[in-house]
């Protein structure tokens, strides 16, 4: 047994504390659920969180569940607290943040032209599998979020999932992902049958051990096949080309399986490039945004901006007209044109702004950032590398924090910046990163598209020397500096609670700066190297301590193993 330094044992409570999950009941009353958030289960969080709102008798307060395919009450035969207790189990992604961002953001009366079209409605009463593809930006997420919100809204039995590039858990990315959400959403329908999904949980020891996905998509298929003949099940599959490549397979085989039952409806939507789901399964029903050379989506957009900018009254047929003829199918290069044009004061800079602009949303993305303040530069790439790398969203607090280390002097500083909106996009463009609210992270910055990442994580020598080129391993070792400075700068606090309110970003740090220095292990520079083999001088014991007699979470024991990293080093 050896002996605790007294800043040691400021970072040891600060780490038990974090394997519980706080969670504030309507009467105020607090409860510490035992909940281990290892990176491998941090996307469930969500999810383990919600009705576990218990009233002072210990029952459930809310009768009905929210269910994200059907929004109906669960069969009375399996109780609110049973399927609270398999949702926690199976920890599934949420795709209803997705759906929601996207009604958020759509326009008003874009995307009527695909649900009223022959070959919708065909789909729609027919079944099989309709095949929607297009280029990046050209609408596809939009148009799958009306049709799942005209079913829905219909009363049809609708279950959906968004593949996202942009998803820090990476489980959005997975075919695992996938089958935990939909084996979530259709069994605890109220119109489905419970018994195979009851069955699983109590074959895994009540939830006490995790489910194979093979075995998730065994309970989808049986649970399917009990539904009466004349039900028509409706499945909405949105960017599967954002599935991870050594995914795809699989999610292809899923389709076709699923295909194979009775009254399955099917809708996907991907680009073309990679992935031909013709290959696998006979589709139906193709459309393909390109080669339609539709701009309905794209006008009503435009109009909707033109009417309620008072900056464009005059010019409203002059940017129409400009921005149809350049728009290539793409209502993201659109708007972000639009947002651009919003920027000007006068009309004679608009005017002389519509004679040249960008022919792509690369170009878009390039002068984004060459435009970026010389003295943001470097603040633009920390946000960018924390966006793009981080294992969890990155919060407006957490933001704030991350700017406030200064890697050179290897100290936090005491003042903090706002990140408002405005201040946000005085350090990077609107065009490349976006504020936006989650329900259980609060505000948080993202990239404003899948496309922006793309375009991040490719170096291209086309562009000018202030193209920010943000290379995978060395933001890990950047992002495992920052956590190295803030937990060390964190542990001279005496105060755990003080730690917990003045340092948002130890949680962070804790759970996750030794699987950043494992993914930067081939780029550790000699200055990173010091850095943490002073860290380690104090914290080396405590870390095995607590790995061995407490956590024993797969993030902590990725941790322990950063340690080997430098045991050897010179």
């Amino acid at each position: 047994m050896f002996s605790i330094p007294s800043q040691c044992k400021t970072l040891l409570f600060l780490l038990l504390k974090e394997i519980d999950v706080r969670v504030i009941s309507p009467g105020n009353n607090e409860y510490w659920l035992f909940h281990h958030v290892g990176y491998q289960t941090t996307s469930g969080q969500a999810q383990s969180m919600i009705g576990f709102f218990e009233n002072n008798q210990g029952n459930i307060v809310n009768s009905t569940v929210n269910n994200v395919g059907g929004d109906q009450t669960i069969h009375n035969h399996m109780s609110d607290t049973k399927i609270q207790d398999i949702r926690k189990w199976i920890g599934a992604p949420d795709p209803s943040t997705n759906f929601v961002a996207a009604c958020n953001k759509m326009t008003e009366g874009t995307g009527l032209w695909l649900v009223n079209s022959q070959e919708f409605q065909e789909w729609k009463s027919q079944g099989g599998l309709f095949w929607l593809q297009g280029k990046a930006g050209s609408g596809k997420t939009f148009l799958c979020t009306t049709a799942i919100k005209t079913l829905k809204d219909s009363g049809k039995p609708v279950f959906y999932f968004y593949f996202d590039s942009l998803d820090s858990s990476q489980t959005k990315t997975e075919y695992e992902g996938l089958v935990a959400s939909l084996l979530t959403q259709i069994g605890t329908h109220s119109a489905y049958d419970h018994t195979d999904l009851e069955r699983l949980y109590k074959d895994n020891e009540q939830g006490h051990t995790k489910v194979p996905a093979h075995n998730m998509k065994i309970t989808i298929q049986e649970t399917l096949k009990k539904c009466p003949k004349n039900q028509a099940t409706y499945i909405f599959l949105d960017a599967m080309d954002e599935c991870k490549n050594d995914n795809q397979f699989k999610v292809k085989n899923l389709v076709k399986d699923l295909l194979g039952l009775q009254n399955i409806h099917i809708f996907v939507t991907s680009r073309h490039a990679g992935l031909d789901l013709r290959k696998v399964v006979n589709t139906s029903w193709n459309m393909s945004l390109d080669s339609l050379g539709r701009n309905d989506d794209i006008s009503v957009h435009i109009n909707k901006a033109l009417t309620s900018n008072e900056s464009f009254r005059g010019l409203e047929e002059e940017i129409r007209a400009e921005l149809l003829k350049n728009a290539d199918g793409q209502i993201r290069w659109v708007d972000c044109q639009l947002t651009s044009l919003q920027e000007l004061g006068t009309k004679k800079a608009i005017q002389k702004a519509l004679k040249t602009l960008p022919k792509s949303l690369e170009e878009i993305y390039a002068h984004a950032l060459e435009n970026i303040h010389k003295d943001h530069r470097d603040e633009a790439k920390c946000l960018l590398q924390w966006i793009l790398f981080s294992y969890e969203p990155l919060t407006i607090k957490n933001a704030m924090e991350v700017l406030a280390i200064d890697h050179k002097k290897q100290v936090v500083n005491n003042y903090r910046d706002d990140l408002s909106e405005n201040n946000l996009y005085k350090i990077i463009s609107s065009t490349i990163v976006v504020i936006t609210e989650d329900r259980f992270y609060g505000k948080k910055v993202q990239l404003a598209h899948p496309s922006v990442k793309e375009f991040l994580s490719v170096e291209r020598e086309s562009y000018s020397s202030y193209k920010i080129y943000v290379e995978e391993k060395l933001a890990h070792a950047a992002i495992a500096q920052s956590c190295t400075i803030y937990l060390r700068h964190t542990v001279q606090v005496e105060s755990v609670e003080m730690a917990h309110a003045k340092f948002p970003l130890t949680s962070y740090a804790v759970h996750y700066w030794g699987r950043h220095m494992l993914k930067a292990s081939d780029n550790l520079d000699a200055e990173l190297t010091k850095l943490v083999k002073s860290f380690q001088g104090w914290s080396k014991d405590l870390f095995y301590t607590m790995s061995n007699k407490f956590l024993r979470t797969a993030a902590t024991r990725k941790a322990n193993r950063s340690f080997h990293i430098w045991k050897e080093a010179p």
